[in-house]
């Protein structure tokens, strides 16, 4: 009944933008040059932690990114499919330099987007395995960032790529769908010495990859990211991801209906954006992170 309002209500703001600006909006963004759709486009989302990049046709995060402040707990993956996003995470958890480290990899559905990220991750100390999904780990200095590349695959077809030195290396296309298992990520990561490099590989090796899945050059590692061999998190049942993924199929339908007169992503992203704001700032997630902010400020999360 709640996603049947939601649907009903979203439909109709739909029809009464289309009906009294829908034509001067269309005349706006095609009178603007690329440029100018990139510029206006970043201006918005950049406070929000994210910028689109032309040369892959996705929008991504900044590096200093404020989600960066809050690093990253197990709690939001068990939480995420309540945030309408459903993906494979791999967390790997490695001993470097006195501390633990977390680097994982998602890949997934993340409401009307097709997603992927990489993040990494410490804690301030050497932790037992029995504490790793207990633990807030804090996101990476600039001083500890490492070069990543993704290069995301949709059923085996080339989708897009980025690289970057980063701590959160992510890519979003909007209006796209997938399963997460159709999903997969020819990564490659460059460590900043062999021992950590090392640290890395020995932890994947515990977590069942074998050596013949890397490739590995100097301080560089190579692997294809496809099925997770990590436990996933349990935070809802098979029938609620269901309904998620049905219900994140509705509102895509949506979005293209309402954006039709386009068909760049960069187009229908802008159209969304000057049409309905708030529709464009659910779509990139930002609710996510101010509602686990909430909950940490609570109490609902280990402090670090």
């Amino acid at each position: 009944m709640y996603l049947l309002s939601t649907v009903l209500i979203l439909f109709i703001l739909l029809i009464l933008i289309l009906w009294f600006r829908r034509r001067p909006i269309i005349a706006r963004i095609r009178a603007m040059t690329r440029g100018e759709k990139i510029l206006f486009l970043n201006q918005i989302i950049a406070p929000l932690g994210f910028v689109y990049d032309e040369s892959s046709n996705v929008f991504t995060s900044t590096l200093d990114a404020w989600q960066r402040e809050f690093g990253y707990c197990r709690f939001y993956d068990r939480t995420a499919p309540f945030f309408n996003m459903i993906f494979d995470s791999e967390p790997v958890y490695f001993n470097y330099d006195g501390r633990t480290w977390l680097l994982e990899f998602w890949k997934g559905q993340y409401g009307i987007n097709i997603g992927t990220e990489i993040g990494l991750y410490h804690a301030d100390r050497i932790l037992t395995p029995d504490e790793y999904e207990q633990e807030v780990f804090s996101a990476a200095e600039n001083r500890e960032l490492i070069r990543m590349y993704e290069q995301v695959l949709l059923d085996g077809y080339p989708l897009q790529q980025l690289s970057a030195r980063h701590w959160w290396l992510t890519t979003f296309r909007m209006g796209e769908y997938a399963n997460p298992a159709q999903l997969s990520g020819e990564i490659s990561l460059v460590f900043p010495n062999a021992e950590m490099r090392n640290a890395f590989l020995d932890s994947m090796l515990e977590m069942g990859y074998s050596l013949c899945d890397f490739a590995v050059w100097n301080e560089s590692v190579s692997f294809t990211y496809q099925k997770p061999r990590s436990r996933q998190p349990k935070g809802c049942g098979r029938l609620y991801t269901t309904w998620v993924m049905w219900k994140n199929r509705v509102l895509i339908r949506l979005f293209r209906l309402v954006t039709r007169p386009f068909e760049s992503m960069l187009d229908r992203m802008v159209f969304l954006l000057i049409s309905i704001p708030f529709a464009f700032r659910r779509s990139i997630g930002v609710n996510r992170m101010r509602k686990h902010r909430r909950r940490q400020g609570r109490g609902g999360l280990r402090a670090r």
